[in-house]
């Protein structure tokens, strides 16, 4: 009986040792998953860091053209604003002279050939 239980013991023993080992095989497999996927992930982490900051400088530099542009834009209005006024005293200035040249003639007219009609 001794030799018996020994041996049950011994068995119960080595089954409790083989469940332990596969049960640490199966922890072992799962931490090394997981650790593959910490790394992956750790991959994919830096990968989208990059693209971001990437990202991050094209922005940067569209903005710096926007201003530039910006800057461009208000010269041009300040230009179109003073072609603009240049245009319309130019006018004013042919309007005022067609004027004079109009009652220059009439007052010509008149002393020349207006006294004798009245």
């Amino acid at each position: 009986m001794l030799s018996s239980d020994v041996e049950s013991a011994s068995l119960d023993q080595r089954t409790r040792l083989l469940h332990n080992n596969r049960t640490l095989d199966t922890t072992s497999d799962r931490i090394n998953r997981a650790l593959r996927v910490g790394e992956e992930s750790e991959r994919i982490g830096a990968s989208i860091i990059t693209h971001v900051s990437d990202q991050n400088d094209q922005l940067q530099r569209t903005a710096d053209t926007l201003d530039d542009i910006d800057v461009e834009l208000t010269g041009a209005r300040r230009t179109l604003r003073l072609i603009w006024r240049r245009v319309i005293t130019n006018n004013l200035f042919w309007l005022l002279i067609v004027i004079v040249e109009v009652i220059s003639i009439a007052i010509i007219w008149y002393v020349r050939w207006g006294r004798f009609i009245i």
